[in-house]
């Protein structure tokens, strides 16, 4: 089981690769040496009550000592050497793939599994780098060695025991067929657990609000019992096939012993050769033996091997060479689909609409009608549709993702804010921003006394913005947004679930932005749009109609209906 594939992806391993297996080649060589002349000892000893050879074995014995120490040291090094290598480049190469895909990375792979792949699948191929691959070649290496030192004193035996090698290979051939399926299994339900336990804690506030996270902690339970079982199924594998390689090695180690001691009993080889014979037998096929405790561990780390390869081939798209314009004067949509991976219906079809100039346009509909997958559209950061998204009447496709980034702002209910300080978040957005811009941005979403109490801009910040309040969160992500000012701002639900007073002083910033900036503002709550310059309503991922608030209730048509009843209710909320 040899990929050159991972070869190829971490070349700078291989030497390392290639002196493991020479040390342990020549760590062989010693011991093969001590054992002919602690062989030849014996047999003047025993025979000749000769103690000539004492000497030289006391050197061989010594000899073998220090160099298998020596060799086993450099063997750490080397090994260790090379499980560093390929940890650093396979999780560079991974997460530059992931930047390269960009933010709708998680339309081919779930964040679970990327984690589990650039955690335990990386450390499973550091295994397979630093001692499956080795111990390949050096088990090819082994017999051939000692089968070129034993053929000239007992041919017959020494071919026996060559021939008997390729037994154990032929088992762990057969034996792969088997484990890569239940491994693969394995694997899929390691990942499929992981995906399911990460988006339930994630979700764990809304399962305990609608009361389901019992329903969903009994489906863990059964996933996390499916693991179990998959697990021992690959223990059960492992440990039937450790012993029919056992059964091989040592089967293989008694044949060699038993034709030694007939041959010398029937006078053909000497007492040296026979106890050569006897003390090497097993060497035939130890290496050969270890070969297949790795290749367990490899056996893993080919499985995770190919996730990570199938990562790294995704074809994402190719980034353009124009460089997008600080000024936004026309946005246009024409005919623009699209359609989620592994999805057949499209989220978006046929989309047309046209952006001018500075001012507030709004994108409205039910839930599931494709507003956020717009937003994203239109924030660049899905690329993946088919027809045309013009900037300045220039494809955006042909401009560099960078300059992109640089020129659009997108906040969204689910921005985040990061662990630190309120300084360290808002320096995101401008390292060089100074601390009374930082203020500046904090009076203008009425922040700036909320803090003060707590240290002003070094005020700490939990995970998530934890310890702040839906409506301090969203106003601090939308300071971050204000402090660096770009071309078009894209608002997606930013004003959900938050206070009546933040979402004012929210949008009230939005208003004041869409005077001197172009603005696209996705909300359910429609009260918020009525200032917009055009409402774009959309139902199945087509916009169904469009015009200013007034011209839409004018027409009675969804926009208007949908508007009539939040407004029924919300007046019913407030008891008129």
């Amino acid at each position: 089981m040899f990929k050159k594939e991972l070869l190829v992806l971490v070349p700078q391993a291989k030497k390392y690769v290639f002196f493991v297996a020479i040390c342990r080649w020549i760590s062989l060589l010693s011991h093969i040496v001590f054992v002919f002349v602690f062989a030849k000892f014996l047999e003047q000893l025993l025979f000749k009550q000769n103690l000539a050879w004492l000497n030289l074995c006391l050197v061989a014995f010594l000899q073998a000592i220090v160099i298998r120490g020596i060799c086993e040291i450099l063997q750490s090094r080397f090994a260790f050497q090379a499980s560093a290598d390929v940890k650093q480049v396979l999780r560079a190469k991974l997460f530059a793939k992931l930047l390269q895909i960009g933010p709708n990375y998680a339309d081919y792979v779930s964040t679970a599994t990327v984690m589990q792949l650039a955690t335990e699948g990386v450390e499973q191929l550091e295994s397979y780098f630093s001692g499956y691959l080795p111990q390949f070649f050096y088990a090819m290496l082994a017999p051939c060695t000692l089968f070129i030192c034993l053929a000239p004193i007992y041919f017959t035996g020494s071919l026996v025991l060559f021939i008997g090698v390729p037994l154990i290979p032929v088992s762990i051939v057969i034996v792969q067929k088997i484990a890569k399926r239940i491994i693969a299994k394995y694997w899929n339900s390691y990942t499929g657990m992981s995906d399911h336990f990460l988006e339930n804690i994630e979700g764990l506030t809304t399962l305990k609000v609608y009361q389901a996270d019992e329903i969903k902690a009994k489906e863990m339970e059964k996933e996390a019992e499916s693991f179990r079982i998959a697990t021992m199924r690959v223990l059960l594998m492992q440990l039937n096939s450790i012993s029919v390689m056992d059964l091989f090695t040592y089967g293989g180690a008694a044949v060699g012993i038993y034709l030694a001691c007939r041959a010398f009993y029937l006078a053909n080889i000497s007492f040296s050769t026979a106890c050569i014979f006897i003390l090497l037998a097993s060497q035939f096929f130890l290496p050969l033996r270890s070969l297949g405790a790795y290749f367990h561990i490899a056996m893993n780390g080919m499985t995770s091997t190919d996730k990570i390869m199938a990562i790294l081939q995704t074809k994402e798209m190719k980034d353009g060479n124009t460089v997008c314009s600080t000024e936004f004067k026309q946005i246009t949509l024409c005919n623009l689909s699209f359609t989620y991976a592994n999805k057949k219906e499209n989220v978006l079809a046929n989309l047309n609409l046209d952006l001018q100039d500075k001012g507030l346009y709004a994108l409205v509909g039910e839930s599931g009608c494709g507003k956020s997958t717009l937003a994203n559209i239109l924030a660049a950061k899905l690329r993946n549709y088919s027809g045309q998204y013009l900037i300045n009447g220039i494809d955006s496709k042909s401009m560099t993702r960078q300059s992109l980034y640089q020129n659009i702002t997108c906040v969204g209910l689910d921005s985040y804010v990061f662990k630190g300080t309120v300084r360290s978040n808002l320096k995101l957005a401008d390292a060089d921003a100074s601390a009374e811009q930082m203020q500046e941005v904090l009076q203008e979403v009425n922040l700036i006394d909320d803090f003060l109490p707590t240290g002003g801009l070094d005020s700490v910040i939990s995970e998530g913005g934890a310890n702040l309040s839906g409506g301090q969160r969203q106003r601090l992500v939308l300071a971050r947004a204000l402090l660096k000012p770009t071309a078009f701002y894209v608002f997606d639900e930013v004003t959900s679930n938050i206070d009546i007073e933040s979402e004012a002083i929210i949008m009230a910033k939005i208003y004041a932005l869409a005077q001197k900036k172009t603005v696209c503002l996705i909300s359910h709550r429609l009260a918020n749009v009525v200032p917009a310059k055009q409402i774009y309503f959309l139902d199945k991922g087509k916009i169904v109609e469009s015009g200013t608030h007034a011209e839409l209730i004018t027409k009675n048509g969804p926009y208007a209906q949908l508007f009539n009843k939040q407004a029924e209710l919300e007046h019913y909320g407030w008891g008129n």
